[in-house]
C-alpha cells in the first residue's frame, strides 16, 4: 500500500498475553500486535514517525479504541 515516501507491507498479526511498552493488557485481556514492513520508494534519503500513522483502531465490539503512538521494534519491546 503506498504511504507518502513508503511502500507500507502488512507482515504478520498476532495476539500477546505479555507487557508492551511496560503496560500490561489487563486480566483475561490480550495485545494485539500488527508487524509492517516499510520500503523507501524514492531515491533519497526518508524518516517516519509515529504520527505518520493514524489509525482506526476498534475492539471486538466494534468500539473506537485509543492509539498508543509507538512504534516497536518487530523484534523487542523498544521504542524505534
Amino acid at each position: 500500500v503506498p504511504l507518502g515516501y513508503f511502500d507500507a507491507h502488512l507482515d504478520e498479526v498476532t495476539y500477546t498475553d505479555g507487557p508492551i511498552i511496560k503496560r500490561e493488557a489487563g486480566k483475561e485481556n490480550r495485545f494485539l500486535t500488527a508487524t509492517f514492513t516499510l520500503r523507501n520508494r524514492t531515491a533519497s534519503p526518508a524518516r517516519y514517525y509515529w504520527s505518520d500513522f493514524l489509525p482506526e483502531l476498534r475492539d471486538a465490539d466494534g468500539e473506537k479504541v485509543a492509539y498508543t503512538q509507538a512504534i516497536l521494534k518487530a523484534t523487542r519491546d523498544e521504542i524505534t
